[in-house]
């Protein structure tokens, strides 16, 4: 028996009624109109100077444009009022050229122009052979771009640390225990610097994979900003909010969006705001962060 000419009929077919039904959603009234999921967030770690400290994220754009120039999309941050937006990849879909990558260059300089802007690179753009015309376009737009290093924000003599780390893509000849090293190495160099510098009270990571959580708070990071999961692609009717697939975890993945905590470190996950998807509206992430008193005893 040809195992593969019955697979490949109706993988085919599957995909054809996958970007029918992506299709008919995008036509839907209201399937692309934007909106927020905000998180109110407290810890005693957090220094008392970054007391209402407001995160904007944005993740997975995917060459995605709203609006002439992002105006549609850059309005909507700008009525949130964010102290600081940061990027938590996938910027790109393919090709970025033409459309895409203009789409993700008016983002960059509108987001630039208003405010201070940290990003880092999804597994698209670190797979991508148009890596090096995304890192050079943050750069002349003049965002911050975290390839695994480390930086500090300051507020009236204090500081909280706020990293990136780049998506580890695996090569087919890789193995589970050699990526797993790989991805450990990450993170370490991405962390590096609080070891040798001024350790923050405080600190951020900017991951674009979910899936790594318990990777994460092996390292003891407060608070993770990730994407990647497009909210689980497609939202399973009458299934109290279950979702069908997600990038790097496969069929009913575990994370999909919104909080979670493993240890004692949090993650928040944005169901992003391009790629295809089926019933889940484009997503903008507001956090706002709370020093939370010690309680005296």
């Amino acid at each position: 028996m040809n195992i593969k000419l019955i697979l490949w009929p109706a993988t085919r077919a599957v995909r054809e009624i996958a970007t029918r039904l992506i299709s008919l959603w995008n036509r839907l009234p209201g399937a692309g109109t934007l909106e927020t999921d905000a998180y109110a967030l407290t810890s005693q770690k957090l220094p008392a100077a970054f007391h209402g400290l407001r995160i904007v994220q944005l993740t997975d754009l995917h060459g995605r444009s709203f609006g002439e120039k992002q105006k549609t999309l850059l309005d909507y941050v700008s009525h949130l009022h964010p102290d600081i937006v940061v990027l938590t990849g996938d910027l790109i879909a393919e090709k970025y050229d033409g459309q895409e990558r203009k789409a993700v260059q008016d983002l960059l300089q509108g987001l630039a122009q208003r405010y201070p802007v940290y990003a880092i690179l999804g597994n698209h753009e670190s797979r991508s052979r148009k890596k090096n015309a995304v890192i050079a376009d943050c750069e002349k737009a003049g965002i911050v771009l975290l390839r695994n290093k480390g930086a500090y924000l300051w507020r009236r003599g204090v500081c909280i640390g706020l990293a990136g780390m780049e998506t580890v893509n695996p090569s087919p000849a890789d193995t589970a225990l050699s990526t797993k090293i790989e991805e450990h190495a990450a993170l370490q160099e991405t962390l590096s610097r609080y070891q040798h510098e001024k350790k923050p009270a405080f600190q951020i990571l900017l991951a674009h994979k979910p899936e790594l959580l318990q990777t994460y708070a092996e390292y003891g990071v407060d608070l993770i900003l990730a994407g990647h999961a497009h909210g689980g692609l497609m939202k399973i009717p009458f299934s109290g909010g279950k979702c069908v697939l997600a990038p790097g975890q496969g069929f009913f993945p575990r994370y999909t969006h919104g909080i979670y905590q493993e240890k004692n470190t949090l993650m928040v996950l944005g169901r992003g705001l391009g790629g295809p998807r089926i019933g889940i509206r484009p997503e903008v992430v507001c956090i706002d962060l709370y020093a939370e008193k010690k309680a005296k005893g």
